[in-house]
């Protein structure tokens, strides 16, 4: 029994990064058409204790935006939209992130940045539906 429920959790955890994997690629592809330039995807610091990650981070027009990919597949009408998980202590981790990439990365200092959402909607076959891009979302 315990064997059953470690295997279909390892499996719902491959899953669900798959999901992530597709959810971040297809914010790429939409940022691109946009003009921004993908420096880098999937952020961790790199000193101390783990913060977390940041999904995508770009620049356009000297701007850097740092951003957070939520996808939500085969939602149905009563489910909660994915920019809901989008929580204020979400966003406290997110601006500790932002402040050690910048620490790490001097050469953005002086940048300007904003922290944005890329909110994505696939229908229950897995197909995009729907992408929207939510632009500050500081606290």
């Amino acid at each position: 029994m315990w064997r059953n429920l470690f295997l279909k959790s390892k499996s719902f955890k491959k899953d669900l990064k798959k999901r992530g994997c597709q959810g971040e690629n297809d914010a790429c592809v939409f940022l691109k058409g946009k003009g921004y330039k993908i420096i880098e995807r999937n952020f961790r610091n790199s000193k101390g204790y783990s913060l977390g990650e940041i999904d995508i981070i770009a620049c356009k027009d000297n701007y850097l935006v740092f951003f957070e990919v939520k996808a939500g597949f085969g939602l149905k009408k009563d489910n909660l939209p994915p920019e809901m998980n989008i929580t204020k202590d979400k966003l406290r981790k997110l601006h500790r992130i932002i402040s050690c990439y910048l620490k790490e990365h001097p050469q953005w200092n002086r940048t300007p940045f904003s922290l944005d959402a890329i909110i994505i909607t696939y229908d229950e076959n897995e197909n995009l539906k729907n992408i929207r891009h939510l632009e500050h979302i500081f606290l």
